[in-house]
């Protein structure tokens, strides 16, 4: 009997070791990486339709090289891991604001942060540890009262 009982708990801890491990990576945004086009994101008290940036290519591209980002719209970085992450506005045709994130909360942002007019580019970092990392147009911080704290979730 007490055998039973014995690997009836290894079971059912190994279950909920399993399924905290599927709710980690769904959290993480791992799933994330396979949509196609824009997801719907909540930041806060604020919606936003973002491209996520999920290849290493993509990452380096960013917003560079593009016109415009329509109002409402941001692009959402998606890292394998935290660490401190290096940006910068090469090649860029408009003003961003950074939101740095870990956890699925924002850890701090670096705002309205100009297009490079010189050849080697100013670096921007998180000030610590950061899996993700959302661009959007300059003033939206402000704008859309995001907090350090903030919770993203997708919609």
């Amino acid at each position: 009997m007490n055998y039973l009982l014995e690997n009836k708990t290894v079971i059912i801890i190994s279950l909920l070791v399993i399924l905290a491990i599927l709710y980690f990576f769904w959290y993480k945004g791992v799933f994330i990486k396979k949509v196609i086009g824009e997801v719907e994101i909540v930041l806060g008290e604020n919606t936003y339709q973002v491209e996520v940036a999920k290849t290493p290519q993509e990452q380096v591209n960013g917003l560079s090289n593009r016109e415009l980002l329509e109002e409402g719209k941001g692009m959402l970085f998606i890292f394998d891991r935290a660490k401190i992450q290096s940006f910068w506005m090469k090649d860029m045709n408009f003003s961003i604001d950074i939101v740095w994130l870990n956890d699925n909360k924002v850890i701090g942002f670096t705002e309205n942060l100009l297009p490079a007019t010189t050849t080697i580019p100013t670096i921007y970092q998180s000030n610590s540890l950061s899996d993700m990392v959302l661009e959007l147009n300059a003033g939206v911080v402000k704008k859309d009262n995001i907090r350090v704290g903030d919770i993203l979730k997708l919609n």
